[in-house]
């Protein structure tokens, strides 16, 4: 600091200056000094302000040109002047050579390009469009942000586009699966009534709608479980799709019922598909079951008919049909189901038949009535339906059972009773399978009955039940005796067994010359 004012002194003190007195060069000196120092303030300043300005430049432009939306910069003929490393995946070629950005989206979108420009070039607001851009083969979805802005006297447009193809796309997927059965992947409820509205017009009459409900899939999910059901819901499914037109809607309205829309279709028509479903479901087959289905289909023909109306007359008219043929179908079900059981545990078979026997010697007994033959034949030989649930490999097992498997084996006494309830044919014998493993003492299943409150049909069954699973070889044991088996009836006589009955089956034994059984 002393140096550059001795400086500034040694040059005032020459010949040049010699008419200035010492003490206005004094006052020269300090004041040259100190526009020195302001200057170097001013070039230090300057120099921080350069630097913070080329560090700002270097930051937004990195920013710009690896921020994750395409930026593109346009002017007023909507030719493209700039772009960023992430515009450049779908804008090719050098800047500056005249293209315009419509050259690059795709013609689904150009209406929808042009008109947002033509918006945006009269008005300063930030307008937003949507819009495809191909990119190697792959059509990408695109929100534009257009806003405007002027260097100098010349108007530019800032375009960022951000791509929304994977938003756009679970969008889609969360809406197809709010119309869609997750199961059968068939429309669903929701989808059909909008369909319903949609179609109604004037345009489509004559609209068909086809109602369809499967029967004995409770039967199935009862008997084989809800696994093997849904199995069969999509068999179905398939089978309905097989029987359609490209341009007719197929729904599942819910459990085991199906609905079709039929635009433009006469009656003869629509009656040739409903004999096409029932004709594919003769081929459906799960466990030697065979399926049908009660259909049941109706027109709307006028305008002014309400399509409400129209849903249910087809509806009615299915239920109907579905009374018709429940009797007849609940029957041969119940025989596919006792055959399969029949067929996996044979020894199950040669069980119920002597059970059935057993059960008939009751006829001639006196004291009380049970003379309905069909009735004894037929709980003798359905008692252990149930046991379709249960696995192979514990009906088989050799061992004994895990308290697991034993709880499991309770269980088909009450799966017996829902299977033989929807069925709806055999009402009569319902409380004898449910309640064949209570005791007289009321330590049984499934319910804990006690003496008389346990069904005169129960009690019997339980005594002819155990009577022959005695006498019968078992996986882990061999059988009893009749002698021997007879001991432990009258052993158990008043516990697990009716008195009167046990006293009753053991006369009809010893009246039989020899035991029936083999």
């Amino acid at each position: 600091m002393k140096d550059m004012k001795d400086k500034i002194r040694k040059t005032l003190m020459t010949d040049e200056f010699d008419s200035i007195s010492l003490k206005t060069k004094d006052e020269i000196v300090e004041k040259l000094f100190i526009y020195h120092e302001e200057l170097l303030f001013q070039n230090e300043e300057l120099k921080r302000i350069n630097n913070e300005m080329e560090e700002l430049k270097l930051r937004f432009q990195k920013m710009f040109m690896e921020s994750p939306i395409g930026y593109i910069f346009i002017n007023e003929k909507l030719e493209i002047k700039d772009y960023n490393n992430e515009a450049k995946k779908y804008i090719r070629g050098d800047k500056d050579s005249g293209r315009k950005l419509s050259d690059f989206i795709d013609a689904s979108s150009q209406d929808t390009y042009y008109l947002h420009f033509r918006n945006q070039l009269k008005t300063t607001s930030n307008l937003e469009s949507y819009i495809n851009i191909t990119i190697n083969g792959d059509l990408r979805h695109f929100k534009l942000i257009s806003s405007p802005f002027y260097i100098g006297n010349n108007r530019y447009f800032q375009c960022a586009l951000i791509d929304e193809t994977s938003e756009i796309k679970k969008a889609k997927k969360i809406e197809k699966m709010s119309y869609q059965d997750s199961l059968t992947k068939l429309y669903n409820r929701r989808f059909f009534n909008e369909e319903l509205k949609r179609l109604d017009i004037e345009r489509n009459l004559p609209l068909g709608i086809i109602l369809a409900d499967i029967n004995g899939l409770k039967l199935i999910n009862d008997s084989f479980g809800h696994q093997v059901g849904d199995e069969f819901l999509v068999k179905t499914a398939i089978a309905f799709k097989k029987e359609l037109r490209g341009d007719e809607i197929i729904a599942r309205l819910g459990g085991d019922e199906f609905a079709i829309l039929l635009p433009s279709i006469e009656k003869s028509e629509i009656l040739k598909v409903v004999n096409r479903i029932q004709k594919s479901f003769t081929k459906i087959e799960i466990n030697d079951i065979k399926f049908s289905v009660a259909c049941g289909f109706a027109i709307k023909a006028v305008v002014n008919e309400d399509i409400n109306t129209t849903f249910k007359r087809a509806e009615d008219i299915m239920y109907q049909n579905k009374l018709l043929m429940k009797s007849n179908y609940h029957k041969n079900a119940i025989q596919g189901i006792i055959t399969t059981l029949h067929e996996k545990h044979p020894r199950e078979e040669k069980h119920s038949s002597r059970v059935r026997y057993y059960m008939e010697m009751f006829i001639d007994a006196e004291s009380f009535d049970m003379s309905n033959k069909a009735l004894l034949e037929t709980t003798g030989m359905l008692h252990d339906i149930g046991k379709i649930a249960l696995d192979y490999s514990i009906l088989e097992k050799e061992g004994p059972l895990t308290k697991e498997e034993y709880d499991a084996v309770k269980k088909h006494p009450e799966i017996g009773y829902r299977i033989l309830s929807s069925a709806g044919v055999y009402q009569e014998i319902l409380e004898g399978v449910l309640y064949h493993h209570e005791r007289y003492d009321g330590k049984g299943y499934p319910k804990g009955l006690k003496g008389e409150e346990i069904p005169l049909l129960a009690r019997i069954l339980t005594v002819c039940d155990a009577y022959d699973a005695m006498c019968s070889d078992r996986p882990y044991r061999k059988a009893l005796s009749s002698r021997e088996a007879i001991y432990e009836l009258e052993r158990c006589s008043g516990t697990q067994f009716d008195p009167k009955l046990t006293e009753i089956f053991i006369k009809m034994l010893a009246q039989e010359n020899e035991v029936y059984h083999y």
